[in-house]
């Protein structure tokens, strides 16, 4: 693979994962949310020159993703706060406040309690108009709408649950979206599902899994999540099939992957970890003694982007060919 084609296999990577946000750069760092105590921090992807991006004004923050083509992350936060979707630079500079909460008073017209966010940067799925994908914890829905919160919409309904979506990811080369349903009620049963972007193609892949973290990894094209159910990283075929066990024994919320360096992080109560891509060399990497770590990003430093390369990137993915699959 040439050095033009595989950054721009890197940038659709990076934005078709949201929570594995995956960046072809010199210098990486690995971007969090910490829960209990209303952070977005960051550090090397080895845990090494922790930083504060963010404080928020309350203290429950979820899923973040990261859109390099402007050069942004996003977040979503719980319903305490003023606002429920948040954006800011890359590195926690600029913070502007998208999508005010309002109390939830509409289910079908605002985000409600978001616990998880996707983002479609440049509108490869949409006719050139970049999307955010939320997913609710009440309202059975996953919604999506414009990167600025306007024009939002109901994507998935009739979840049927009242805890509802944990972890999204998105595959922008197929139009298709991975998620986690924790729940089985009203005939719709908690388990790890890929929908079609145009709305189609709905299946559950794994029925009664009961996930929280997922992600997306174009080289073997496989989807991963993290099992409550049984306290391990699985993944399987994005077409189906058997679930094998990547990495027993975690209690975590986030997962990350980073097929070009052929890692993989995942954050939960007690700090972060990593892991190489098959799960083995397992190390923690950041440790906390109190908060819980419900998303990560991992991000370029913004030092290392160029505007002439970001500009070609952008331009690159409509005109990508399709990838030729090949096997870990």
């Amino acid at each position: 693979m040439g050095t033009a084609s595989k950054t721009t296999f890197a940038l659709l990577t990076a934005i078709t994962i949201g929570n594995s946000f995956v960046a072809e750069a010199d210098a990486q760092r690995i971007v969090w949310t910490e829960a209990g105590h209303g952070l977005i921090r960051s550090a090397n992807l080895d845990g090494s020159d922790q930083q504060t991006l963010v404080t928020l004004s309350q203290p429950s923050v979820f899923g973040i993703a990261a859109d390099l083509a402007h050069g942004h992350l996003y977040w979503v936060n719980d319903a305490s706060a003023p606002f429920v979707v948040q954006r800011s630079a890359l590195d926690g500079s600029n913070v502007v406040d998208l999508v005010p909460t309002n109390g939830g008073l509409n289910s079908t017209t605002e985000f409600v309690r978001p616990v998880s966010i996707s983002l479609d940067p440049t509108g490869v799925a949409s006719g050139g108009v970049g999307k955010m994908y939320v997913g609710e914890v009440e309202t059975f829905y996953f919604k999506r709408s414009n990167l600025d919160g306007s024009n939002l919409q109901i994507f998935v309904d009739a979840l049927g649950n009242d805890v509802g979506q944990r972890g999204v990811a998105l595959d922008l080369d197929q139009q298709r979206m991975f998620w986690s349903n924790c729940c089985s009620e009203d005939g719709f049963v908690s388990g790890i599902y890929r929908v079609d972007l145009d709305g189609t193609g709905l299946v559950n892949l794994a029925v009664d899994e009961i996930g929280r973290g997922v992600a997306y990894n174009p080289i073997n094209d496989m989807v991963y999540w993290i099992s409550e159910s049984d306290d391990v990283i699985e993944r399987m075929s994005a077409n189906g099939g058997l679930s094998t066990v990547v990495v027993p024994g975690i209690d975590a919320y986030s997962l990350a992957l980073d097929p070009n360096l052929g890692k993989m992080f995942w954050g939960g109560t007690g700090g972060i970890w990593s892991s190489n891509i098959d799960g083995t060399n397992v190390t923690q990497i950041v440790s906390l003694a109190s908060g819980t770590v419900q998303g990560i990003a991992i991000v370029p430093e913004p030092a290392s982007i160029s505007n002439a390369v970001v500009a070609f990137l952008v331009g690159a993915v409509a005109s990508r060919p399709r990838r030729r699959q090949r096997k870990e």
